[in-house]
């Protein structure tokens, strides 16, 4: 079982490659790094960091120095960081990890990217009004899956690798990740998956491939949201998070349109997985999120909202990372053996965890959840993240590993 920690350039760069890898080494005990190599915006506490207490990170920027000839064919180009202008901390880290007997994992953010939804609002989701979601890109238009496989390419071709770890490579939810979200009605479930469909030109385009009407679907949409603003109705609850709940609705039509969601996923991460393999040996990881969290429902019943499945089809992924962001124990064993049910031994499993507050109190608590996972056989363990934990808290990774 491999073990890996999530962290920033900054963490590395704040330190040094060289402290940094050692601090990894000895004091976590763990034998990847998971860098995030394309991040989005947000506000960082950082404990223990030498140079700074609390960061901004660029928004929807890359934290290496990508080659321009990898997106002479992408329209979209990325950003490239302050920071990875100064230096290329993925480089520095490479180096300095392949002599201390370190993987490296590319931890990429692909979809959600509010800077380049901004700057190309024709590549962002619309909602069945019509408003863009400028804070990600939709996987059905074929000039976001060139952006995403260009990416992912040009780190696989460039940079010892072990992995690129896909994060947000799927439809997102409605509510998820702008700056002073605010709404003054309640947001139920079935408002959360209405509000985030997607009625853009290429996803109605895919609904033509497939016979189904998108127009009329994005109608019953529009109606279905403003009856329940009108009557503030409230009766569905968390069942409006299944997709059964769904499948009457407009003779199926509403059923049919879901299902597309998976298809615009499954190209896009196609691709991804092929423009890599032809440039390297690096696994492609799917990161995915429908674990995150206790709730009543497995991943297995969320996971569609995104457009995910699980397992994923031959020639997606070589791997996938289960977010065990899971604070009750018995939920979380819950979540890891539907998992293991269903990746094991098809492809590798990662199971992340939080080791500090909210999803466990305890080192007991967290030293439970990692032998559960050997125990289980899971392929790897990862935890999150490196510059924000506490020191206590990150003594603890090394004592859970050290007891399994």
């Amino acid at each position: 079982m491999y073990s890996a920690i999530y962290a920033y350039p900054w963490d590395v760069q704040d330190e040094t490659p060289e402290v940094f890898c050692a601090n990894v080494r000895e004091k976590l005990g763990v034998d990847t790094v998971s860098l995030a190599v394309s991040y989005h915006a947000g506000k960082l506490l950082l404990p223990h960091n030498p140079r700074r207490k609390v960061y901004y990170p660029e928004d929807g920027a890359v934290y290496f120095r990508p080659d321009p000839a990898a997106f002479a064919g992408s329209v979209i180009k990325p950003h490239v960081s302050a920071l990875a202008r100064e230096e290329d901390m993925l480089a520095a880290l490479c180096a300095v990890a392949e002599r201390e007997g370190l993987g490296v994992i590319a931890w990429t953010v692909c979809l959600h990217n509010t800077r380049l939804g901004m700057a190309y609002p024709a590549y962002a989701p619309r909602n069945a009004f019509g408003d863009a979601a400028i804070t990600y890109l939709c996987p059905s238009h074929p000039e976001v899956r060139a952006y995403v496989c260009a990416l992912a390419s040009d780190l696989a071709r460039r940079y010892p690798l072990r992995a690129i770890q896909l994060e947000a490579a799927h439809h997102m939810p409605f509510v998820h990740g702008f700056h002073h979200e605010m709404q003054q009605v309640v947001i139920t479930p079935a408002l959360q998956i209405l509000l985030g469909l997607c009625f853009c030109p290429a996803c109605l385009e895919l609904a033509h491939e497939f016979n189904v009407d998108g127009e009329r679907v994005s109608a019953y949409v529009r109606g279905e949201v403003e009856q329940r603003w009108r009557s503030e109705d409230g009766r569905e609850g968390e069942e409006a998070r299944l997709r059964k709940h769904w499948w009457d609705s407009l003779d199926g039509e509403l059923e049919r349109y879901f299902a597309l969601r998976h298809e615009s996923v499954r190209r896009l991460l196609s691709e991804v997985h092929q423009a890599v393999h032809a440039v390297s040996t690096a696994a492609v990881h799917l990161q995915d999120p429908s674990a995150n969290g206790a709730r009543q429902f497995s991943a297995s019943d969320l996971a569609w909202q995104a457009g995910l499945e699980i397992p994923p089809r031959a020639g997606i992924a070589d791997g996938i990372t289960m977010l065990g962001y899971i604070a009750n124990i018995a939920d979380f064993r819950r979540e890891v053996d539907g998992y293991c049910a269903a990746v094991l031994p098809r492809m590798p499993l990662e199971v992340g965890m939080r080791p500090a507050l909210p999803d466990n109190k305890s080192f007991d608590e967290f030293a439970t959840k990692v032998a559960y996972c050997a125990k289980r056989q899971v392929t790897g363990v990862s935890f999150y993240n490196y510059g924000m934990l506490p020191e206590s808290r990150l003594r603890w990774i090394k004592e859970a590993l050290a007891a399994v």
